[in-house]
């Protein structure tokens, strides 16, 4: 009989953490993609509606988010990263000269604007409705950028760079989900400016590619164990911030009815 394989500690550490970091890889999707608020839009079209307006200001805030980050990390490759990724959310694109159009707040601000002008929007949303979500939207972002501050303000690149992939490693498939469900409200979907949400459909997927090759430089440096130690503690807290942020708009819809 073959003797049973020993595997020394530091390798047995190792491994844990390069496999408890690709399952945090995972969860940081997952646990969005599977949230229960993606079973309630799916069943309600004003909620899908409402969720657009409860969801705006994280976007309006996301910029100043990346440019803050940009001044708080110092590893090169991450904030050449995040410096393309900024240039990007202020309407920079290739080949084209910048224009407040192209804005990613003001992408998502024109989309708003034209879903409220849908009949189907107008038969379920009032004007003062519009008007109170857009104060609960300003709470909910408040809270959730609070939370990523926080990690910027204590935490070091490996921290603060995997709490920053948490949410872009959810946003592609996200917003994959309401692009079909807004292919469901009947002809009124002609009519609304989907530019935001094919953008984010595609571009998030590569922004999330690379901020996962960045973290793997980061585990393969000497001090492995603090390092995956590191990365996977900003996963965890920025996988607990997007849950909470759609927790939070669950919780805004939930009481409105």
């Amino acid at each position: 009989m073959n003797a049973p394989q020993i595997i020394p500690h530091e390798v047995q550490s190792e491994m844990t953490f390069r496999s408890s970091t690709h399952a945090l890889l995972m969860l940081r999707e997952h646990l969005v993609i599977d949230h229960p608020i993606n079973t309630r839009v799916s069943a309600s079209q004003t909620d899908l509606f409402e969720l657009f307006e409860l969801y705006a200001h994280f976007v309006y805030d996301f910029n100043s988010y990346v440019g803050a980050l940009f001044a708080r990390i110092s590893d090169i490759d991450a904030k050449a990263h995040i410096y393309e990724n900024l240039l990007e959310e202020i309407g920079f694109q290739p080949g084209k000269q910048a224009q407040w159009g192209f804005h990613h707040g003001e992408l998502y601000r024109s989309f708003l604007v034209s879903l409220r002008r849908t009949n189907a929007y107008r038969s379920m949303i009032s004007e003062e409705r519009t008007r109170e979500l857009d104060v609960l939207s300003r709470g909910i972002s408040e809270r959730f950028y609070a939370g990523h501050f926080e990690i910027l303000r204590n935490g070091n690149d490996r921290l603060t760079v995997a709490a920053f992939s948490s949410i872009e490693g959810w946003v592609s498939r996200e917003y994959a989900i309401w692009r079909n469900l807004l292919g469901q409200i009947g002809d009124d979907v002609d009519s609304v400016d989907l530019r935001t949400i094919d953008l984010h459909c595609e571009c998030d997927i590569e922004h999330s590619r690379v901020l996962d090759s960045i973290l793997r430089g980061f585990l393969a440096g000497d001090e492995r164990t603090v390092s995956a130690h590191e990365v996977n503690s900003g996963l965890l807290r920025g996988i607990a911030l997007s849950v909470g942020l759609f927790d939070d708009i669950d919780r805004a819809l939930a009481t409105a009815h």
